[in-house]
């Protein structure tokens, strides 16, 4: 069994059922924002990652008072997170062609895309796991 705790360790049983402490293995920093301290009691939040046409971020929530479309201040993601996703996001609104039937990746251009957003929905998992659950599916439209 473990048991993850927001300062960077996870803690684990060994084989003699005593526990353990390793660090944990992140791209992030792994201490918690201002945002997610202040957060740790108030309902969990529901974020999905997917792109959208005419939105700055791939982001959203459903209370989000935006009208859904949310950015990454808004969660307190570190600035490697907001680059990442940033890059992930303008590689689809550059290579992905919504108006062809059905709608598909330009020649040349996708690969990998569904896999990079896995890992950032990690990544951001791990970001927001004290207050938030993340959704994602893969599909780039």
């Amino acid at each position: 069994m473990d048991l993850r705790c927001f300062w960077d360790e996870t803690f684990t049983n060994d084989d003699a059922g005593r526990m353990r402490s390793r660090k944990r293995k992140s791209k992030t920093s792994g201490v918690p924002s201002q945002l997610g301290m202040t957060a740790m009691s108030a309902p969990r939040r529901a974020i999905r990652l997917f792109p959208d046409y005419g939105h700055e971020w791939p982001l959203w929530e459903d209370d989000h008072p935006d009208h859904y479309n949310a950015q990454p201040s808004d969660f307190g993601l570190s600035p490697e997170l907001t680059r990442e996703l940033r890059a992930w996001y303008d590689e689809w609104a550059e290579g992905f062609d919504p108006s062809v039937d059905p709608p598909r990746w330009r020649l040349g251009k996708g690969e990998g895309w569904s896999e990079r957003g896995a890992d950032l929905a990690d990544a951001l998992r791990e970001e927001v796991f004290y207050f938030a659950d993340v959704d994602y599916d893969g599909r780039p439209y």
